[in-house]
């Protein structure tokens, strides 16, 4: 740390004219009320908005887009044919949209497990 504030008080001193930048410790940031009261730092977390569950039919399309870089044709024509599977109404795919939205409108983050 002596050897990290030396360095920086030499670059900080050689910018010219202006007066040096004052260089704290680490605990006195380390103390703040934000950073270590829990009801602080999330005290408005309810007022944030929620991030949408995508549409099933995005999620899949980005799907397939992206992952032909990763497989062999026979691989990409297998992958696309499941994603059709997935995407059927009615189907697997719609059976776990419809519980990930349910979560989603009953919990405050749906991405977390």
């Amino acid at each position: 740390m002596r050897v990290c504030n030396h360095f920086l008080r030499q670059v900080l001193l050689g910018l010219g004219s202006r007066p040096p930048i004052p260089l704290y410790r680490v605990s006195r940031f380390a103390t703040s009320t934000a950073s270590t009261s829990e009801g602080t730092t999330l005290s408005r977390q309810n007022e944030l908005k929620r991030y949408p569950v995508p549409l099933l039919q995005e999620t899949l399309a980005k799907y397939v887009k992206t992952v032909p870089q990763f497989l062999d044709k026979r691989e990409f024509e297998a992958t696309k044919q499941a994603v059709k599977e997935l995407a059927e109404p009615g189907g697997v795919g719609q059976k776990l949209q419809n519980m990930l939205e349910k979560k989603a409108s009953a919990s405050d983050n749906w991405v977390r497990l």
